[in-house]
């Protein structure tokens, strides 16, 4: 069994019924209502859509009775709130529901961005508005239903379906590419068999083409095409170089074919596993759609979100889709998708935003409406290609141009003046006689259509060939329409043989190469329903790639790799909360009795690094409280959603709370994607009563976010002064996993002394069904004082979160004092452990060398002696007394050699104050030059020579004398020369080209033999040592 948690049940009032009518309300309170925008494209008569004359007559003709489907309520997940006695870890209340100047500061940041976006798609909708009445009235004229040649006119092959695609501003049109992909395409992947040597043409494998009829749902087809693209890929199935050889392979792939009926519903509706969801809204009047969610524009983000809910994914035989156009019809439809609400029999692994093959690189203002600079990147066109080869058919927005012309041309002429003749393989040599339209879109930002074109249309691009002529997209060009081109993607040429009237010249791409897509105007169009659409055709936005869960763990429709999630999210963020300092985002889920062993999160920013956390035994509103049970940091190379491994297991006790904490840092900024700043945190984000509007909403407790400190994101919905119609949602972050229940809890045992209570254990050890263990918290009935008065044993019941008994072992014990002793550098004395009432033993006296014992006393200085024959009555410590034994003369000096390297003089002292001086004032310590005697009859003197900075020391009082005349001053005696047989001599060496340090004293032979070698003078022996 799958469950999909949406958490709190006290916050899902919202059933799909209660927010269906609130769908009403705000519809009924739309401010933009311009008007219908749209036509059906197929037959339109006096500007009013046959389309919407069908659906009319379907009201009428509907029972209503039938259109009274029955409706699903939520299930409600029970969040067991109950406060326990004792927690993992008790946090302060945290303010949680104040903001504070950073969060309005990110929330104005955010409005910026969101109006921005809002802006952006009524300009959309109204060119979308003008180009449909320029192609009604088109349609409507006498001469768009005759041509004068009627051959070119039979082959013409006309986009007159429905399309559906709203922009996304979102993750928008960067340039920024994933770090991975740009070292795939520059390394290549063995094991991908993609990467630096791509070929020149490729088809991916696909499944049957589809038809999306009058209904504006292209973003629906799109996404199930590349789904089952990529499934195949995963299954084994492999692609081609040989395009027709893969299209009429691809024709006869009927499975595995998912419901787009399915994935319209869930994404324009409440289900059991989101509250939130996109607001159905008629693509074409931008009003109520009361199609149901079958007319509603969205795009590839939408669809993820609906994945990522583990929605959206069943079989086409389950809720089939239908291309009749009729209140029964859908009806039907969302009749078949409600009984499957949450039964997809695949889970989402990731979406990925890979890059655009024409990037935003700049845009400017103009009459309220937009001009983008694009330019091309052939970095991104490699890194889609390869994600093409390697994991199937990508997602794809653009313009769809109201009239579709690719086709095959045959017999081209170039001519050195620089024109051309040609014709198309299934048409006259005139060729392009009757043709209104081409299958790229030339002007994309000459702003013709009041700024630039963005996109309509969403699509599966299946493929690629580099050789395609770009003469395959030619349209006759009539300089009098007062028309223009964007002179970098579109070249004017001059036909040789002027055709079909004035029309002499024709526009073609400048460069060679297309795209193949899937598309969903089903098989009579195109090659097969696929299309080529130029490399220069600027209107693509950007390119997507979903993947499914691993099909080893997903081998039947009811087997997955997880099968519990928590979340709170449905819908996507307009904009991201962008922090000039660091920003973590965070849920707070209530366990079901489950092991998380993952975590769902969301980019914005390609080269994201995600710092994950996952805390249990949290308390309410406080994040991070509780345990830190799971960590881990890594980096997301595209943008979009991705599904994180832990590296172990979290354990979740039902009704345990626990919580996931996510830090995002993008690797640059990226103005055209809203990351104005690299810290961000993803949120949900609605608007109510506006044309492409969502769903969103949060409720305390449940999402929060932090900078400085942890805001619950419910009240910065407090601040629609900063937002305008804008809500806030909740994070989206989630947590994947599976059911395990208690297989049994070690039950702890502990003790206390007599009147003191018993510290039970804040969690326990459990062992779960799968084998795993975890520590879990208890909570523990209150204990009177009674119980631990005196000795003995009793037991205290405590329960974990789900209900699971637990019980504790307390044994009292005797009160029992400590009582240590601190010898205070004598040997050491064992402390002593004393039942109440009792007295402590006197231990042996301890020793010290040097000194003698003189008893115990209760201070370290200073108190009383202590009495051992008193009992003890608190824990003490007792510090021992000494006294200072006579110590007998010292019989021997050690005398300490000095060395100064900037002098060269050697010093000699017994003095250790004295050479502990020079020593720290840059003197070298040499070691123990030789032991003196402590007294004897022979002194050696100390001289020293203020103008050389030099001392010298000698037996000889006449030398002393001789030296004092000349200037040297008598520091008096520095030891002596001993008297005792087995005494050792100092060797005194002369050095006569030294100033200062010029004589060296020395017991050690060696070094006496040395130095005359190198030219020092040996003058005897200087005095004599107790021992060598």
């Amino acid at each position: 069994m799958v469950k999909r948690l949406q958490g709190d049940p006290d916050n899902c009032t919202g059933c799909e019924h209660n927010l269906e009518h609130k769908i009403e309300q705000e519809s009924a309170k739309n401010r933009h209502q311009t008007g219908r925008f749209s036509a059906d494209r197929r037959s339109a008569r006096n500007g009013i859509s046959a389309r919407f004359v069908r659906f009319v007559r379907s009201l009428v003709a509907v029972v209503v009775s039938a259109a009274m489907l029955p409706l699903m309520a939520m299930p409600a997940w029970a969040e067991d709130d109950a406060s326990a006695s004792v927690s993992a870890d008790p946090s302060a209340p945290v303010d949680v529901m104040s903001v504070d100047a950073e969060d309005k500061s990110m929330v104005q940041n955010l409005a910026a961005r969101l109006d921005a976006v809002q802006d952006l798609q009524q300009e959309e909708q109204d060119r979308n508005a003008a180009e449909t009445s320029q192609s009604e009235a088109a349609s409507n004229s006498p001469s768009s239903t005759s041509s004068d040649d009627s051959s070119a006119a039979s082959s013409t092959t006309t986009q007159d379906a429905e399309t559906g695609a709203v922009t996304d501003f979102v993750f928008g049109s960067s340039s920024q590419l994933s770090d991975e992909d740009l070292a795939l395409i520059n390394g290549g992947s063995a094991a991908s068999g993609a990467g630096a040597s791509l070929p020149s043409s490729y088809i991916a494998p696909a499944t049957t083409v589809k038809d999306q009829g009058d209904d504006n749902i292209c973003w629906s087809f799109a996404t199930m095409a590349a789904l089952e693209s990529s499934r195949l890929i995963q299954n084994g199935a492999r692609g081609t170089t040989n395009i027709s050889a893969g299209i009429a392979a691809n024709t006869k792939r009927a499975a595995p074919d998912y419901s787009e009926a399915q994935t319209v519903y869930a994404t324009t509706h409440s289900t059991t596993n989101k509250l939130d969801h996109r607001k159905p809204r008629d693509f074409d009047t931008h009003g109520d759609d009361k199609t149901d969610g079958f007319n509603t524009g969205a795009n590839w983000y939408d669809s993820a979100d609906t994945l990522a809910d583990w929605e959206g994914v069943v079989h086409e035989s389950t809720t089939p889709f239908t291309t009749e156009y009729s209140q029964s019809a859908f009806s039907t439809m969302t009749a078949n998708a409600r009984r499957n609400v949450g039964k997809s029999i695949a889970h989402l692994q990731s979406a990925d935003a890979i890059g655009a093959p024409w990037p935003v690189v700049a845009s400017t203002k103009k009459n309220n409406n937009t001009y983008y600079t694009r330019k091309r990147n052939d970095t991104a066109f490699e890194v889609i290609k390869n994600a093409i080869k390697s994991k199937g058919g990508v997602i794809a927005s653009f313009h769809a141009p109201s009239g579709w012309n690719s086709g095959e041309i045959k017999n081209l002429k170039e001519y050195p003046d620089g024109s051309v003749d040609f014709s198309f393989a299934d048409s006259s040599p005139v060729g392009l006689a009757g043709r209104t339209g081409a299958g790229w879109t030339y002007n994309a930002d000459t702003g013709n259509s009041g700024g630039s074109i963005t996109t309509n249309h969403t699509v599966e691009i299946v493929g690629w060939d580099d050789s395609y002529s770009r003469y395959n997209f030619a349209t006759y060009w009539d300089s009098t329409a007062g028309e223009s081109y964007d002179s970098d993607v579109a070249e004017l040429k001059t036909l040789k043989q002027p055709a079909y009237g004035n029309y002499s010249k024709v526009l073609v791409p400048r460069h060679d190469g297309a795209w193949i897509i899937k598309n969903s105007w089903g098989a009579g169009n195109g090659f097969s329903g696929y299309q080529y659409i130029s490399y220069d055709d600027k209107t693509f936005w950007g390119m997507y790639q979903f993947q499914l869960e691993d099909v080893s763990k997903n081998k039947t429709d009811s087997q997955h790799e997880f099968t519990v999630l928590h979340q709170y999210d449905g819908t996507n963020s307009l904009g991201a909360l962008t922090s000039s300092g660091s920003i973590s985002e965070a849920n707070i889920f209530t366990g079901q009795g489950e092991k998380v062993q993952a975590v769902g999160v969301w980019t914005q920013g390609p080269n994201t690094t995600v710092n994950l956390a996952v805390y249990t035994g949290v308390s309410a509103n406080a994040p991070e409280s509780g345990t830190k049970t799971a960590s881990k940091s890594v980096v997301i190379g595209r943008a979009g959603y991705h599904i994180v491994a832990l590296n172990s297991p979290v354990y979740v006790a039902k009704g345990e709370r626990f919580s996931v904490v996510a830090a995002l840092k993008a690797k640059q900024v990226d103005e055209s994607i809203g990351l104005d700043r690299v810290n961000y945190a993803m949120i949900e984000v609605g608007h109510d009563g506006e044309s492409y509007g969502q769903f969103a909403t949060a409720s305390a407790g449940q999402s929060f976010v932090k900078t400085s400190k942890w805001t619950d994101v419910s009240a910065m919905g407090s601040l629609t002064g900063y937002v305008g119609d804008y809500t806030i949602g909740n994070v989206k972050l989630k947590a994947l996993g599976n059911s395990v229940s208690v297989k049994s809890v070690t039950n702890p045992s502990v003790s206390t002394v007599a009147g003191s209570a018993p510290k039970l254990p804040a969690t326990v050890l459990v062992k779960w069904s799968d084998g795993g263990f975890s520590q879990v918290p208890v909570s523990w009935d209150a204990v009177p004082a009674s119980r631990y008065a005196r000795t003995g044993s009793f037991t205290v019941a405590g329960r974990l979160s789900d209900g699971t008994k637990v019980t504790a072992s307390v044994k009292v014990t005797p009160k029992v004092y400590t009582v240590s002793f601190d010898s205070q550098g004598g040997s050491g004395v064992a402390s002593q452990r004393v039942t109440v009432g009792q007295r402590a033993s006197r231990p042996a006296n301890p020793s010290r060398s040097g000194f003698t014992f003189a008893g115990w006393y209760t201070a370290k200085s200073g108190g009383s002696k202590y009495d051992f024959s008193k009992p003890v009555t608190r824990n003490l410590t007792l510090y021992a007394r000494w006294t200072k034994k006579a110590q007998p003369a010292a019989s021997a000096v050690v005398m300490f050699r000095l060395y100064n390297p900037n002098s060269g003089e050697h010093f000699y002292t017994g003095n250790a104050v004295e050479k502990n001086h020079l020593a720290a004032i840059g003197w070298k310590y040499e070691g123990v030059g030789w032991t003196a005697p402590a007294k004897s009859g022979t002194p050696v003197y100390r001289l020293y020579n203020p103008n050389a900075g030099d001392h010298h020391y000698t037996l000889n009082k006449a030398e002393r004398d001789n030296l004092v005349r000349l200037g040297w001053r008598y520091e008096g005696i520095g030891w002596y020369s001993a008297e005792n047989s087995g005494r050792a001599p100092l060797y005194r060496e002369y050095n006569p080209n030294a100033r200062s340090g010029a004589h060296n004293y020395t017991l050690s032979k060696a070094e006496n033999d040395m130095l005359v070698r190198v030219g020092w003078r040996y003058e005897g022996v200087a005095w004599y040592a107790v021992h060598a």
